[in-house]
């Protein structure tokens, strides 16, 4: 009787020992090994089995295992993207996607101010008239091409888009007065060019004269 109760304890408090130090792997392949963990690496899981702790060594790969439930009951999830982690990227995501469509709309304003604007002819005919003059007139582009377009809303194709959508009406005002600036500085150059080559014919018509 004295030698069975001592057994007795040590199976006990051996069988709790064992018991509270199992740790739970749980497989992706919904599959769970009753196990004592020896090593958890970055990349790896090493334990034994319980069932025959003397046994071998296995090395299971993180990728494969779906969570840990250790001894002291805490469980770790693999693969579990953290929430603060998961909250910045969906902010990134709607960052992009904004960025993205405040560049689509810019470069729909410039489209459209290509196809519809036509504000720029009444400076384009002062600045020709102007370009006769040659330095004279040169004030004339040079305010031209400074100055904002006017009238826009006669050239909007959606002016309600025009009116609500910033980047939009950025590129559509940015083209347009890049447009006129353009036609402006052209005009001028047809207007000094008319003067040269009505000089050029004068000068050669006195020249035939004189021969």
């Amino acid at each position: 009787m004295k030698i069975i109760l001592p057994l007795i304890l040590c199976f006990v408090f051996g069988f709790q020992e064992l018991a509270f130090s199992q740790d739970t792997i749980y497989f992706k392949r919904h599959e769970k090994e009753i196990a004592r963990l020896l090593e958890v690496n970055p990349t790896e899981v090493v334990y034994r089995k319980i069932s025959y702790l003397d046994g071998p060594v296995f090395r299971t790969l993180k990728s494969d295992i779906d969570s840990i439930r250790f001894a002291n009951g805490m469980r770790e999830i693999f693969g579990q993207v953290p929430v603060s982690k998961t909250i910045d990227s969906l902010a990134q995501a709607a960052k992009e996607a904004s960025f993205r469509n405040e560049r689509q709309s810019y470069a729909q304003g410039v489209s459209d101010a290509d196809y519809y604007y036509r504000g720029y002819k009444g400076i384009g005919a002062a600045c020709y008239i102007s370009g006769l003059f040659y330095y004279m007139g040169l004030p004339v582009p040079i305010v031209g091409s400074i100055t904002r377009p006017t009238n826009m809303y006669r050239y909007v194709p959606d002016r309600k888009r025009y009116d609500t959508d910033t980047p939009y009406f950025n590129g559509f005002n940015s083209r347009a007065r890049s447009i006129k600036s353009h036609k402006a500085w052209a005009n001028f150059g047809y207007g000094a060019a008319t003067t040269t080559g009505v000089f050029l014919i004068l000068l050669i018509s006195a020249i035939s004269t004189i021969n």
